[in-house]
C-alpha cells in the first residue's frame, strides 16, 4: 500500500559531486539508521577512519541503477563510481593500488552538489573495478586515472547525517 507520493521541490537542484570519502569495508564495525534511509551512527575499528579522495572540478559521479526480475519477484541495485584523478605520480599510483589490492570491500560516503551525503557500499561493499590511466597525446588532455567502483546492494541508498561526517575523519579510538 502506498503511503506517500513524491512532491515538486522549489529550490535549486544541482548535478555532481563535492566529496568522497572511503575507508575498508572492514573496518566499519557497526552503523544504525535510527529512521529508515538516513545513517545516523557509524562505529569504526579501533585506529581506522575514512580518507577523502580529491578529484578534478566536475569529474566524478555516482549511480544507482534498480533492475526487477518480475519472474522470480526479485530486485537489486547497481551502484557505480567514477572518478577522474588528474597527475600521474607514484603518491596517486600507490593510492590506486592500495584501493584495488585483494579485490577488498570499501565504503564510500559522497556528497552530492545538494550538500547532501550518501552511504554507497556499506551493504555488500564496493570494488574497484576498472582503472584507466595514461598521458594523453595533446597539452590538454588527461594525465592521470579515470577510476570506476562497483557495487551491489537490495535497497536505495541511505544518506549519512552530516553531524558525524567529521568525527569519521579522524583514527577512531
Amino acid at each position: 500500500m502506498l503511503t506517500e507520493g513524491i512532491d515538486v521541490l522549489c529550490e535549486n537542484n544541482a548535478g555532481g559531486v563535492l566529496r568522497i570519502l572511503v575507508t575498508d569495508k572492514c573496518q566499519v564495525a557497526d552503523y544504525t539508521e535510527t529512521v529508515p534511509g538516513v545513517i545516523d551512527s557509524i562505529t569504526m575499528e579501533t585506529g581506522a577512519q575514512f580518507f577523502e579522495l580529491n578529484t578534478q572540478r566536475l569529474t566524478a559521479s555516482y549511480e544507482e541503477n534498480e533492475t526487477n526480475n518480475f519472474d522470480n519477484g526479485s530486485k537489486y541495485f547497481d551502484y557505480i563510481i567514477n572518478l577522474v584523478v588528474a597527475r600521474r605520480d607514484v603518491a596517486r599510483r600507490n593510492a590506486l593500488a592500495g584501493l584495488g589490492a585483494g579485490q577488498k570491500d570499501l565504503v564510500f560516503i559522497i556528497q552530492d552538489s545538494n550538500g547532501t551525503e550518501w552511504a554507497i557500499g556499506f551493504e555488500e561493499g564496493m570494488k574497484l573495478a576498472t582503472t584507466t590511466g595514461g598521458s594523453g597525446t595533446k597539452k590538454e588532455d588527461l594525465n592521470g586515472f579515470t577510476i570506476q567502483f562497483t557495487g551491489q546492494g537490495s535497497e536505495l541508498m541511505p544518506t549519512v547525517d552530516s553531524a558525524i561526517i567529521d568525527a569519521l575523519l579522524i583514527p577512531a579510538p
